[in-house]
């Protein structure tokens, strides 16, 4: 019998969706553990209003009872105080 494969911590890995049938299912489909986790990633390939190609990803705790923080992280500014949302970009 095979042992099922397990990430090491804060790691994944991602295939081809071969079963895509519509344009919205990902093109890249796989899992990861981060910070003890274990997620399904689900990856699109995009192009930007530039013309540049990227990654579009999504995260699913494969359980479903885990609750996540979905707060937006403040980031401190020069000198040390917090910024506000969005100063960081």
């Amino acid at each position: 019998m095979a042992i099922p494969f397990e990430h090491k911590p804060n790691t994944g890995s991602f295939f081809k969706n071969n079963r895509k049938t519509k344009s919205n299912h990902p093109d890249y489909k796989g899992s990861a553990k981060i910070d003890g986790v274990d997620y399904w990633v689900n990856i699109w390939g995009r192009m930007s209003s530039e013309n540049t190609p990227f990654f579009g990803i999504t995260f699913t705790p494969q359980n479903g009872d885990v609750e996540l923080d979905t707060t937006a992280q403040k980031f401190p500014d020069e000198e040390g105080a917090e910024a506000q949302e969005g100063d960081h970009e």
